[in-house]
């Protein structure tokens, strides 16, 4: 896959984000693990487009 996955603690910025945003949405869901997933070389490439709206893409997963 070419990717690299990270595990985040609570404190990471992204973490806050997600915790943030689930916690008004649903609040009643417990998150376990967030994990971060990077393509190798994706920040040069976002670089060169010189893009400034990046978004954050995420999915959580009921078992």
């Amino acid at each position: 896959m070419n990717c690299q996955f990270q595990a985040l603690t609570k404190d990471d910025i992204d973490s806050q984000l997600i915790l943030r945003y689930v916690s008004t949405s649903s609040p009643d869901v417990q998150i376990e693990q967030i994990f971060k997933v990077a393509r190798s070389n994706e920040d040069e490439r976002l670089t060169k487009c010189n893009i400034n709206n990046h978004c954050l893409l995420w999915h959580g997963t009921g078992i």
